[in-house]
C-alpha cells in the first residue's frame, strides 16, 4: 500500500501486480505543497518514503484544449504554455493511443519532456509519424502538463513517485 499525504487529501493506492493511478473529481493538490509518499512495505518490499514538491498548474494557450484536435502527422506540432511559476519542474507533451482488443487493452504514444521555461515547443514530425492514422476522437489523447517526479532504490526494486498537473484533450491523427 502506498499513502500519499499533503495534498488536497490523502490518496491511499493499493497493489495487485502493479499500482493503479487515483483517479479524482477533484484535483489531488494545488501546486508547490510538499506531497510525502509512504510505502508501507510486505512481500519482499521494505518499508520507505519520500517527498516532492507539486507541480503548479500551467496555462495552456496552444492548442485549444477541450473541442478533438486534428493533427497533421506530418507537421511539426506547437504546444505553448504559461504560468507555471516556481518549482523545479519539467512539462510533458504526449500522445497516446488506446485500443480495445477483446479483454485487452493496448496503448502506443510518444512523450516529450521539456524545461519549464520553455513556454513554446513543436512535437516533432519524426515522432508524430511514428504513430497511426487515427480517425475515431475516442481512441487517441493529447495531454499537456507539469510534472514532477522522485525517483529511488530499495534492495528490492528501483521506483518512481510523480505528481502531474495535466489538461488533456481528444485528438485525431492524419
Amino acid at each position: 500500500v502506498v499513502t500519499i499525504t499533503g495534498g488536497t487529501r490523502d490518496v491511499e493506492l493499493t497493489a495487485d501486480i502493479r499500482y493503479e493511478e487515483a483517479i479524482a473529481d477533484t484535483p489531488l493538490f494545488s501546486g508547490a505543497e510538499t506531497l510525502t509518499f509512504s510505502v508501507e512495505g510486505g512481500d519482499g518490499i521494505d518499508a520507505h518514503e519520500a517527498e516532492l514538491e507539486a507541480p503548479p498548474p500551467l496555462t495552456i494557450s496552444e492548442p485549444v484544449l477541450g473541442e478533438p484536435i486534428e493533427i497533421d502527422r506530418l507537421v511539426d506540432f506547437p504546444v505553448s504554455w504559461t504560468g507555471g511559476d516556481g518549482g523545479d519542474y519539467y512539462v510533458q507533451v504526449s500522445l497516446q493511443i488506446e485500443q480495445t482488443v477483446g479483454e485487452e487493452v493496448r496503448r502506443i504514444g510518444v512523450a516529450c519532456e521539456y524545461e519549464r521555461d520553455a513556454t513554446r515547443v513543436f512535437l516533432p514530425e519524426t515522432l508524430l509519424r511514428s504513430l497511426p492514422v487515427v480517425t475515431d476522437s475516442a481512441e487517441a489523447e493529447l495531454a499537456i502538463g507539469a510534472w514532477m517526479r522522485h525517483e529511488g532504490q530499495v534492495p528490492q526494486c528501483p521506483y518512481v513517485f510523480y505528481a502531474a498537473a495535466m489538461e488533456t484533450s481528444a485528438v485525431t491523427l492524419r
